[in-house]
């Protein structure tokens, strides 16, 4: 099982850690749950518009399941690595 830090590598950071990274997830996974074709939001201060991507949508969901799946301690020590990066925003409470 891959664990949590590879999926928010993989998907997270792929992307150069631009600031627009985890609304556009956010945003992405809200399109493809509704089942809309593309996407738009205001993300730092510019509109942004593209297809919905189901894969980028599913690797939202891979993550939280392996963020979900650690105990709590663990989720501690993530939330602590992570606390200010803007991942924290994708990775849901339970």
């Amino acid at each position: 099982m891959l664990t949590i830090w590879h999926h928010i590598c993989q998907y997270n950071f792929r992307l150069g850690c631009h600031p627009f990274c985890a609304p556009a997830q956010l945003a992405n996974a809200n399109a493809v749950q509704a089942s809309e074709r593309t996407w738009e939001s205001q993300i730092d201060g510019a509109l942004w518009t593209q297809q919905a991507l189901p894969y980028q949508a599913n690797c939202l969901w891979w993550t939280n399941e392996c963020y979900q799946a650690l105990d709590s301690a663990g989720r501690a020590r993530v939330d602590t690595l992570i606390t200010g990066t803007g991942v924290e925003t994708v990775l849901f409470q339970s």
